[in-house]
Order: structure tokens, then C-alpha cells, then sequence
């Protein structure tokens, strides 16, 4: 990956990570629910996130790197699926702007492949207005998100990056408002400097190197 200048939070010195979440084109028919881990073998797991009304109820893992988790399961075994991860710059919920999670997007309709049903045509709509709440479980407390964007980013004729800190309050202010334009659908959900964002990153099928994009604002 070629790291360009920071474009986006100047002030800032932390690496840009593409929108990876690479998709292994391989369908593994194992759709039994995922079990929560136990605090013994928790591993890397630091939360857990659910989106109620799709199939999305995973923990949530982070290590050193954006790498190793995209073949990898959340026990740390290798695994087409790979797992659901925060981006390695995160830090605790409440200490950044943005927050960063990946996940594959796999044949059989597991990990993050419901994302997809929030851009496509006869399906966005409905799940912005019956599906928009995201849970985030940090294993100590429960926040709640609603989604007021979603939009598919082509690599292969763009350059975008996603980052988790804005020290800056006039480049916080230009990520809200280009998230806000590309978005599919047009909400009346105010996200001002003060507020926290989740963002949710798969791949998609419908052509190479593409990503969808879910940005939700935390309201508890």
C-alpha cells in the first residue's frame, strides 16, 4: 500500500489506512451463530457489535495491524472469513472521532454482507428507516449509533481513506460533510464536531475493488 500525505488531518501524524476488508471469494457454508467468546479465550476480542434487523452479531477484535484479522478468526486461528476488527489506530470508545471497523463480505451471507442490503437498489431505503441502529459493546458499557450514511467507494478510480483522528475541527467538519454527500439517502440526523462516528467497511461483488461504506453517529 502507498501511504500519500496526510490530505485529510494535517495535524495529525498517523498513518492513512485505506478501505481495505479484502473478500476471499470462497463460500463457507458454516452459518451456525457465532458463540460469544469467554473471557478465557477472548484473545484480541475488545468488543462486540450488533446491528438489530441483519444478520451482523459479532465480536469485535483488534491488534497491531489491519493485516492479520483478514484471515484470521476472532480465537486467532486462520480462517477464509477472517473476523470482525477495529482499525489498529483506535483507541477506546470516547477517546477519537472516528472509528473504524472491517469485516469480509462472504458468499453465504456472513460477517459484514448484510452492509451491502444499505446501498442496493429495493433494499436501502427500508433499512435506513427499520434498520439504521448499530450496538457497540466495549465489554464494559453499551453504546448505541444510528446510521445517517452509506455509499460504495470504486478504488480502482479513487483514492479515499478513511482515519480515526481529526485534531483539527475544520477537517473533522469536511469528513462529516463528505460523508454526508455521498450518502445514498438524505437524513435530518444533525453530526456536529462534538459527535462520535462508527464506520463500518466490507468489499463488494459488483465490481473489483470496490467498498461499501456505513457511518453511523453515536446517540447514547
Amino acid at each position: 500500500l502507498e501511504i500519500p500525505d496526510d490530505p485529510v488531518d494535517p495535524d495529525d501524524t498517523q498513518i492513512p489506512e485505506e478501505t481495505t476488508a479484502e473478500n476471499p471469494d470462497t463460500n463457507n457454508n458454516n452459518t451456525n451463530p457465532t458463540p460469544k467468546p469467554s473471557i478465557a479465550e477472548a484473545g484480541d476480542v475488545i468488543g462486540w457489535i450488533t446491528v438489530p434487523g441483519t444478520a451482523i452479531d459479532y465480536p469485535v477484535v483488534q491488534t497491531t495491524d489491519n493485516d492479520f484479522y483478514l484471515t484470521h478468526n476472532y480465537l486467532g486461528n486462520k480462517d477464509v472469513k477472517g473476523a470482525i476488527y477495529m482499525d489498529f489506530r483506535n483507541e477506546a470508545i470516547g477517546k477519537n472521532r472516528n472509528y473504524n471497523i472491517y469485516g469480509h463480505k462472504m458468499i453465504d451471507g456472513t460477517m459484514f454482507s448484510d452492509l451491502t442490503l444499505y446501498v442496493q437498489d429495493g433494499t436501502y431505503k427500508r433499512y435506513f428507516e427499520n434498520y439504521n441502529i448499530i450496538k457497540y459493546d466495549n465489554l464494559e458499557i453499551e453504546t448505541e449509533w444510528k446510521i445517517f450514511s452509506a455509499y460504495v467507494v470504486n478504488l480502482d478510480k479513487e483514492d479515499y481513506y478513511l482515519y480515526t483522528r481529526y485534531s483539527a475541527d475544520e477537517n473533522f467538519q469536511a469528513f462529516i460533510d463528505e460523508i454526508n454527500r455521498r450518502s445514498l439517502v438524505k437524513t435530518d440526523i444533525d453530526v456536529g464536531l462534538d459527535d462520535q462516528i462508527i464506520t463500518l467497511v466490507t468489499c463488494n461483488f459488483w465490481y473489483d475493488n470496490a467498498r461499501v461504506i456505513i457511518h453511523a453517529v453515536r446517540i447514547k
